[in-house]
């Protein structure tokens, strides 16, 4: 089976600001928990902890959901900015 590598990345609109490798055995879990660290630098302190709230609550926000892919290979998160990783094969 060939090496495979989390490859992150970072946008602001189409224009890349963050490019990082990862290695393939870390859990989708834990490239969630990247994902939303890295976007977090984006949001103000407010909107931090009303996206920590529980669902169903008034004032939760969405904007820490992340959404994984069905086949679990890539994680994505935001829209702009926004940040995407993808599990490839290692260059």
């Amino acid at each position: 089976m060939p090496k495979r590598v989390w490859k992150i990345e970072g946008y602001d609109g189409s224009t890349e600001v963050f490019a990082y490798e990862l290695p393939g055995n870390m859990s989708v879990k834990k490239i969630t928990v990247i994902l939303r660290r890295l976007y977090c630098q984006h949001l103000n302190s407010r909107e931090i902890v009303e996206a920590s709230l529980r669902p169903k609550r008034k004032d939760q926000n969405t904007l820490l959901t992340c959404h994984v892919s069905p086949n679990q290979r890539s994680v994505m998160i935001g829209e702009s900015p926004s940040y995407a990783a993808r599990l490839v094969p290692a260059a």
